[in-house]
């Protein structure tokens, strides 16, 4: 795994772990990767995040996603 996306994977495992999400799973593919959950209520969930972060602020972007779609 790359180090971004070990960096973004890490910081999920916290929020998700805050949320009480259980189930989830990192797809790494070539250009997008894609974190697959299930919600504490059975819902399941998406975020789709680039691998090749030319921005600095990435993890940042892809961590306040991740805490909107756990509240809705």
């Amino acid at each position: 795994m790359k180090k971004g996306i070990r960096e973004m994977v890490n910081v999920f495992d916290g929020i998700l772990a805050d949320a009480c999400v259980k189930q989830w799973d990192v797809e790494v593919t070539k250009r997008h990767s894609k974190l697959r959950f299930v919600r504490a209520d059975g819902r399941p969930g998406m975020l789709v995040f680039p691998c090749t972060s030319s921005d600095h602020r990435a993890v940042k972007n892809a961590s306040s996603t991740l805490r909107r779609l756990l509240a809705a």
